[in-house]
């Protein structure tokens, strides 16, 4: 598996420019990090966490310590029933057309996220626990000894280090006439590593159902 600095030091001797610092190189790689986890539901960043409603509001902020980042699928009350999850707020108002603008009371039915927001229909009359999974943000590597442990190992070099290099050349080949052979050979390099990660990790996905999709 590759540490930060081994990854640091694999681009410096390919790139061989003094102008990419290692500050740079380890800002790019944290950027395909979260490309990453933008495209594939990484099954190491799963989570989950619990929150509470207000019987003044159908709204309900997503809590910070959360570190949310992506695709709410599932939900629950707490030692309790499920709650119907849908992966937007059109697709919940398919069901219940008023929902956001009702001040029905009454259990936990339904829940989306909506503006940055958690959003529940209908409004319980008490507070109730809300369990939801999702996916976080991926942590930063910082130290040389970090790894991107949410990324297949067998990735590490095939997707963030050949996304570097990617960036690194459209730094040293902006301006160049002509075609940027560097630029566009590691720019395909990481395309084709990055469609290959949903067959690293496409088993186990946490997803919510089809039905509750749109």
């Amino acid at each position: 598996m590759a540490t930060l600095k081994e990854m640091i030091e694999n681009v410096s001797e390919v790139v061989l420019d003094k102008s990419i610092s290692a500050t740079s190189i380890t800002r790019k790689l944290n950027q395909a990090v979260a490309l990453c986890a933008q495209t594939t539901l990484l099954s190491y960043l799963e989570s989950s966490g619990v929150v509470l409603t207000n019987p003044s509001t159908s709204y309900i902020e997503i809590p910070e310590t959360w570190n949310f980042d992506r695709n709410l699928y599932a939900a629950s009350v707490v030692n309790g029933d499920d709650i119907v999850f849908y992966s937007s707020m059109a697709l919940l108002k398919r069901e219940h057309p008023k929902a956001d603008v009702s001040t029905d009371t009454g259990d936990v039915q339904a829940i989306t996220v909506h503006k940055g927001r958690l959003f529940y229909y209908p409004r319980p009359t008490s507070v109730v626990e809300i369990q939801c999974q999702f996916y976080e943000k991926p942590a930063l590597l910082v130290k040389s000894s970090d790894i991107p442990s949410c990324i297949p190992e067998a990735l590490h070099e095939g997707i963030l280090e050949q996304y570097a290099l990617w960036k690194c050349y459209a730094a040293i080949e902006d301006g160049t006439e002509g075609f940027k052979v560097n630029t566009s050979y590691y720019k395909k390099e990481f395309k084709e590593a990055l469609e290959s990660l949903d067959d690293f990790v496409e088993c186990g996905q946490s997803t919510s159902s089809p039905s509750r999709v749109g």
